[in-house]
């Protein structure tokens, strides 16, 4: 929380933050892998749509976590610099 963290825990959470979006990141850019590389075998084009989608999804679902925590870090940097 912003409002009540010291200078130590607002660097400790900038770390954090920083390790979740490369995981993230790094979750995403396997799914883009799966996607060209790891298609179903002897699928029929039904079975393939669904695993392309069942990717998008999993790659949108990400980046909405990825921009919600965003928004929640900045919203907590702004109260910290709010109170100095």
């Amino acid at each position: 929380d912003g409002a009540t963290a010291t200078e130590e825990r607002m660097i400790a959470a900038d770390a954090e933050y920083r390790r979740f979006m490369e995981g993230m990141r790094a979750y995403q850019d396997c799914l883009a892998s799966d996607s060209s590389q790891n298609r179903p075998a002897n699928a029929n084009a039904g079975a393939l749509s669904q695993h392309e989608n069942a990717l998008v999804a999993r790659h949108n679902a990400a980046s909405e976590a990825m921009t919600r925590v965003t928004d929640a870090f900045n919203a907590a940097i702004d109260k910290y610099k709010s109170r100095q």
